[in-house]
């Protein structure tokens, strides 16, 4: 009696509450079964063995209630054959095999609205916010990246930026800009907010489209377990949402003192500087992210290609040296990124983070910009336009960008470097040679994507650290007495891609296009072709051999929900790519500077449902100048 057992997967805060905690197997770790949204049957196999000796929930629960049966697969078996009324191998393999059981969703039905139910639901907030009318609104939501807080403790998604406030590391109460002057508030500065008696202190971040005297706050931070990652993350705004307040409520937001740090990445490698309110970035936006309406697009399919649309003027096409150096490469690669399927989630920069062996650095390297990620996600607000300009608090849309290095086949990056550590491959590839490179970061420097990244700390063996006041190098105490080679587990090197160099302190790296999984494709395709009956080599000893198109899919597209993104060979005619880089919407990032990039953007074409009046005043492009309304 008075017995409270906890099945997770870290020791947390549940665990300190309860009398016995036990590992619990992930779910790539352990049996299992469920239904899709439509009913559909599915069976979960285990990729490996619980690497801690962890036991799945179900596993768990026959233990609880006494089951002689314990086994994960025979107790999914059993289930699976109740299901379908007895014993049957040959659909059991089947199941096995496919995934998923045929036939097995549920009959479809109409469900009924209650539409008096909802409004009496809705009563109560809504009499609360008639009272609070003067007042302020929260809302709440689960965080972008780490959700409810149960990934709080994950490196890889504190450090990935929530795509609309690029923050990281930390949540914030988050307040339009004209909001926050009403109690002269700015990005750090401390508040206070009261929901029903209950305040919280936190930070607060100045965010343009929010609606004013309403703030957001993002869910699953403030979390008081000692783990690695999330100890002293973010503030827990989980005091204030009771369940009569599960989504928004009434609250009062006062300015509290103290000052708090807070790590965004937007405004590393910004156009313009703070100082002059926006503006550049504003006047190059149509030309970095182009975009028309639908009935734009059908009377002008080129304006991607439309100086008076864009903004972009090239003025030439001529080049300061000879364009031959890629005349004897074996492939042409290339990358396209459709904005009209980007959904901004960030998949891609975890992907790559994962395939690559990119290191976590932490808030404090992320304050100085030292952010390693090889992919970045571009926010820009688009404003509506006034006398003097753009209005700050009249957002109309927002656009989301990835950018990665664009293996510009006339790199500026090479011209500068003084001892060639990147330089472009047999296959046409502009790669880091990580031994020759002395960190100059000249190429950094010369970069006009601003995408290399360089490493400033060896990251292997330095964990990933918030503030330390008073520490000049903010490096642990034994960071320079611990040999590169220590490590106190061997989960780091598990979890390391071992076709992928792990990159030391001084050297600069950037995005490959995947090139392990290339040389892969090349591998495999050289067996297949050796694999061939002799009369077919003979036929075909005069070509090159070919690649297929889609047999190599970097970890950016073969991640991304959208698809947005399509790599190939340019040299391939009939691939992809190829096509796609032919199309009137593909244009490349900053052409006027004539470095020939291999990604190209397929610009977005945007179908409001209602009609958007767009003016021809001789600014860059009427999609990002509308008077209408935003569009998504």
């Amino acid at each position: 009696a008075g017995v409270s057992i906890h099945l997770g997967f870290s020791v947390d805060e549940t665990s300190a509450l309860c009398t016995w905690h036990l590992n619990r197997a992930h779910y790539l770790e352990a049996w299992g079964d469920g239904r899709a949204w439509d009913g559909t049957y599915s069976v979960a196999q285990p990729l490996i063995e619980p690497l801690f000796g962890g036991r799945s929930a179900i596993e768990l629960m026959a233990l609880v209630n006494g089951d002689a049966v314990t086994d994960g697969e025979t107790i999914v078996r059993r289930s699976f054959d109740d299901m379908v009324g007895g014993g049957d191998d040959r659909r059991w393999r089947q199941v096995l095999k496919e995934g998923v059981l045929p036939g097995s969703a549920f009959t479809a039905t109409a469900p009924a609205v209650r539409r008096n139910a909802i409004a009496a639901a809705i009563e109560p907030m809504r009499q609360s916010w008639q009272q609070n009318r003067d007042g302020w609104e929260v809302t709440f939501a689960a965080h972008p990246t780490v959700y409810d807080g149960r990934f709080t403790n994950n490196g890889w998604l504190q450090e990935l930026p929530d795509p609309i406030s690029k923050l990281t590391w930390d949540n914030a109460v988050l307040v339009s800009p004209a909001a926050a002057d009403t109690l002269d508030l700015e990005t750090g500065d401390r508040v206070t907010v009261e929901v029903g008696g209950v305040s919280v202190e936190a930070a607060v971040m100045r965010l343009p489209g929010i609606a004013d005297r309403s703030a957001v706050l993002h869910l699953g931070y403030g979390r008081w377990f000692t783990g690695g990652v999330c100890a002293g993350a973010g503030f827990d705004f989980y005091p204030l949402r009771t369940t009569r307040t599960m989504g928004a409520a009434s609250a009062t937001i006062a300015k509290a003192s103290g000052h708090y740090p807070l790590a965004g990445t937007q405004d590393h490698h910004t156009i313009d500087a703070e100082s002059v309110g926006g503006r550049g970035v504003q006047k190059r936006l149509p030309s970095l992210f182009r975009e028309a309406s639908l009935d734009h697009y059908r009377e002008h399919p080129r304006f991607a290609h439309d100086a008076e649309h864009t903004g972009a003027h090239v003025v030439h096409r001529l080049s300061t040296w000879a364009e031959d150096n890629l005349a004897g490469a074996d492939h042409a690669w290339a990358m396209t990124i459709d904005l009209n399927s980007c959904v901004g989630c960030g998949a891609c920069i975890v992907a790559c983070q994962a395939e690559n062996n990119i290191p976590i650095v932490g808030k404090d390297q992320v304050l100085r910009g030292r952010e390693m990620h090889w992919i970045r996600l571009d926010r820009y607000f688009k404003f509506g336009r006034t006398e003097d300009g753009w209005n700050p608090d009249d957002v109309r849309s927002v656009a989301l960008q990835p950018v990665a290095c664009m293996m510009c086949e006339n790199a500026p990056c090479e011209q500068v470097c003084p001892v060639a550590a990147t330089v472009h491959d047999r296959n046409g590839l502009n790669v880091m040679v990580y031994n020759r490179c002395v960190g100059t970061r000249y190429c950094s420097n010369n970069c006009p994507y601003k995408v290399r990244r360089f490493n400033y700390f060896d990251f292997r063996r330095r964990g990933p650290l918030r503030q330390q006041p008073g520490l000049l190098l903010q490096v642990e105490p034994d960071y320079f007495t611990r040999t590169q080679s220590t490590t106190d587990s061997p989960l780091p090197e598990m979890q390391f891609n071992p076709d992928v160099t792990v990159r030391m302190r001084g050297v600069m790296e950037k995005c490959t296009y995947c090139v392990q999984r290339i040389m892969q494709g090349k591998i495999e395709a050289k067996n297949a072709y050796a694999s061939r009956p002799e009369e077919e080599k003979a036929v075909l000893k005069d070509e090159r051999i070919g690649i297929p198109d889609g047999s190599i899919t970097p970890a950016c597209a073969q991640t991304c929900p959208g698809e947005a993104i399509v790599f190939g060979d340019l040299r391939d005619t009939t691939s992809r790519v190829a096509r796609l880089h032919q199309t009137p919407r593909a244009y490349e990032m900053l052409e006027e500077l004539h470095v020939k990039a291999r990604t190209k953007y397929l610009a977005k074409v945007w179908n409001p449902g209602y009609h958007v009046e767009e003016h021809h005043d001789g600014h860059p492009t009427p999609a990002h100048e509308s008077e209408g309304a935003a569009h998504s």
